[in-house]
């Protein structure tokens, strides 16, 4: 025993001792420009060989990782394969109009906002207005999230019936509430074996735990909430989901989104790190990564780095290492319809789940310069012939809800998903960041087993963190904290 604890005191002094960090003196800082991204070329890539790191793909936790790490003076170049950097949290441009495919709705902004506020100092978020809230709807019931937990109880009392199931699960809502989530979220941001990190989330965030570990069937059927309560039809399709999902969206008080929008936001972690003289490359497939040699193989061409950071996920970052990947259980494709509608459409701005036929549909409404829906809805293969593709727009224009007569196109996308399945049993873990390269890391919602906006930013931290080892026990008893260091 005494050489365990002995062994948990030294270890943090050994990784502490090896930051790596600086590499070259500070740079004058570059002047912001319009686009602070450029497509690659051969002759383009060619001239980047003298980079620190190298980030695979352009995410929201690649960006993160990359700003951060540039402002301490390390040298990026960060690699997106597609036209612009952002991930799956960028808006969807078609003929001119950007739809969003995601929502960004952040509870706990503190955390985030304190890692934002590093990239570039403002106010990032406002709350959300009672009307631009989720609405959960199926056939002929409507559940509304409201701004205050206890109008939505009170919202969920009027709508269905079972007040003594629902008066359980609220006692359930209440025990979650005082959790102690923030903790457990903490503990996932250091340095530690995971061992060590599961014991004490157990021991300070026992409620939350358990809670992550069972399933929100288990839930209800401790509740009483049975097959026949059209609750339980609301949540049809999140059964085999954690728990701890429903019940942090039924205990919400507020929630705050990005006061400019996800796309003024991507381009400050963009221009963040164009201006620290590192560098973002898009149209950049990247073929191979080979950490033994320090080199990647992008559109073609070889590029060496001291390191390299995947924030791709996990299925796609074992293909490029060139290993055969284990059994993943895998997202499914997405098919969207995104619908331009005229300026005298009735809509307003907000984010509806429709339940109909056992499929869950998500539509987001939008009313900024151009009033415009997205509805999307998981499919196990991308659909091609004509026919079925017309059919498939009338079914979502139809679930839509908007009067045909306002709307001015309608164009029909499918997005393939290799990321992971989040399992309940999973979302207690952070995977480590570190890899069995010693030069090779992942970042990403993988990681985190979640892909929400500010898992992907906090994801983005804590390999930053891992890059430079800090975020060691030692460092989180003297407050040397990587965002420490720009101060």
């Amino acid at each position: 025993m005494f050489i365990i604890v002995l062994f948990y005191a030294l270890f943090p002094l050994v990784l502490w001792s090896k930051k790596w960090m600086k590499l070259r003196p500070a740079q004058d800082k570059q002047k912001r420009k319009k686009v602070p991204y450029r497509s690659s070329t051969p002759e383009l890539l060619k001239k980047y060989s003298d980079i620190d790191l190298i980030v695979v793909g352009g995410n929201v936790a690649g960006l993160v990782t990359a700003a951060l790490l540039s402002k301490l003076g390390i040298k990026v170049l960060v690699l997106e394969r597609g036209s612009k950097p952002g991930g799956q949290f960028r808006p969807e441009e078609r003929s001119g109009v950007n739809f969003a495919r995601r929502v960004i709705e952040v509870d706990n902004v503190e955390d985030v906002a304190d890692i934002l506020d590093v990239v570039s100092p403002g106010i990032w978020w406002k709350k959300r207005t009672v009307e631009q809230r989720r609405v959960y709807e199926t056939d002929n019931k409507k559940l509304k999230m409201q701004q205050n937990s206890n109008q939505t109880r009170l919202n969920m009392r009027t709508t269905f019936i079972d007040e003594d199931a629902q008066e359980h699960l609220w006692n359930h809502v209440l025990k979650f509430r005082n959790s102690n989530k923030c903790a457990h979220e903490a503990l996932k941001l250091y340095h530690m074996p995971q061992s060590l990190r599961e014991s004490l989330q157990e021991l300070f965030c026992s409620n939350f735990v358990e809670y992550q570990k069972i399933s929100l069937l288990g839930l209800f059927a401790d509740c009483g909430i049975t097959k026949n309560n059209k609750l339980r039809e609301i949540f049809e399709n999140d059964m085999e989901k954690s728990s701890s999902v429903v019940l942090n969206s039924l205990s919400k008080d507020e929630s705050q989104y990005p006061r400019e929008g996800a796309v003024k936001l991507i381009n400050e972690l963009c221009h963040t790190i164009r201006t620290n003289n590192s560098h973002i490359l898009t149209d950049a497939v990247v073929t191979k990564i080979r950490p033994r040699d320090n080199t990647i193989e992008v559109n073609g061409v070889e590029l060496n780095a001291q390191k390299i950071v995947s924030a791709v996920s996990l299925h796609q970052t074992f293909g490029l290492v060139g290993f055969k990947a284990p059994q993943m259980r895998l997202k499914l494709g997405k098919v969207y319809a995104f619908i331009s509608l005229s300026d005298d459409a009735d809509i307003t701005e907000s984010h509806r789940i429709v339940i109909k036929d056992n499929k869950r549909y998500e539509c987001i409404y939008q009313t900024d310069n151009k009033k415009r829906v997205t509805v999307a809805r998981t499919m196990t293969e991308r659909v091609t012939d004509p026919k079925k593709v017309q059919e498939l727009s009338n079914q979502l224009l139809e679930i839509s809800g908007v009067n045909a007569d306002h709307v001015k196109w309608v164009h029909i996308d499918w997005k393939e998903n290799e990321h992971l399945e989040h399992h309940p049993s999973k979302m207690l873990r952070a995977n480590k960041p570190w890899t069995q390269f010693s030069n090779l890391y992942i970042t990403g919602g993988d990681m985190m087993h979640t892909d929400s906006f500010e898992d992907a930013v906090r994801a983005g931290y804590i390999t930053a963190n891992a890059v430079c080892n800090y975020g060691t026990p030692i460092d989180v008893l003297f407050g040397l904290e990587l965002i420490k260091n720009y101060s």
